[in-house]
């Protein structure tokens, strides 16, 4: 990967090495029940921990992005928050039981970036726990994003409150202007760097539309362009989740 290809990963130390960087700069703070289908990742590896944002699918599955678990291994720790806005206030808590990347998962070029995450018990869903919405078909409409990641342009602060920013879809042929887009790809976003956008932390957070349909999934940016982010287009693996999700919740002994 080149080295103008930042990860949105928040790393406490060093976890992907100093070539890579990887919460929402600007934006407004949000509350759960305006996004009650994200969820807060908590990594734990050997010697660093590791945040990532998802999105839920159901009681007992969600879905990120691939390249979050690059480092984990069978005893690595992961936890999951759910059903507040604060992740100091979390009272809900779920161990990660497996974690799914997509097969042909490429973490030079960051193709096929989308995981499914499935939990130990299943998670209550209600008021502020949600699912989001699946269609095979992409939407054109712009949406909206909510995480925790930095919040500033440094990515050295971070206050652990969900913050959201509005995400403008972009065209293929302006999508180009930041570099290769493979299939199953797509960025949103301003070309003006002040705009508000997501940063470190924010990684597998869900691109959602007005009536939750989750459009992308936060994979990475260019430096050079710094306030557009390229998102795995979730429509493009709308069979891949079916068909995963089916063998990982009805196995076939």
């Amino acid at each position: 990967m080149s080295t103008d290809v930042v990860i949105l990963l928040l790393v406490v130390d060093v976890c992907l090495g100093s070539s890579f960087e990887g919460k929402v700069i600007g934006g407004q703070y949000a509350t759960i029940k305006n996004f009650p289908h994200v969820a807060f990742l908590k990594i734990n590896l050997d010697n660093d921990v590791c945040i990532c944002g998802s999105s839920v699918l159901n009681q007992l599955l969600l879905v990120s992005a691939a390249h979050c678990f690059e480092l984990i291994n069978e005893h690595t720790n992961i936890g999951l928050y759910a059903g507040h806005h604060d992740i100091f206030q979390v009272k809900l808590v779920r161990p990660v039981k497996a974690v799914y990347r997509h097969k042909y998962y490429d973490s030079k070029n960051v193709v096929n970036d989308i995981a499914l995450v499935k939990l130990k018990r299943a998670l209550p869903l209600g008021e502020f726990i949600k699912r989001v919405i699946l269609r095979p078909s992409s939407l054109k409409q712009d949406g909206i994003l909510a995480g925790w990641g930095a919040t500033n342009s440094q990515m050295s602060e971070f206050d652990f409150k969900l913050k959201s920013v509005p995400q403008k879809l972009r065209s293929k042929d302006a999508c180009s202007r930041i570099g290769t887009m493979h299939k199953g790809m797509i960025c949103a976003g301003s070309f003006n760097s002040n705009h508000s956008r997501p940063s470190k932390g924010d990684s597998g957070s869900g691109l959602i539309s007005k009536d939750y349909q989750i459009i992308g999934i936060v994979s990475y940016l260019v430096t050079s362009f710094p306030a557009i982010i390229v998102y795995t287009n979730v429509s493009h693996y709308y069979s891949w989740i079916h068909e995963k999700a089916e063998k990982i919740l009805c196995p076939i002994d």
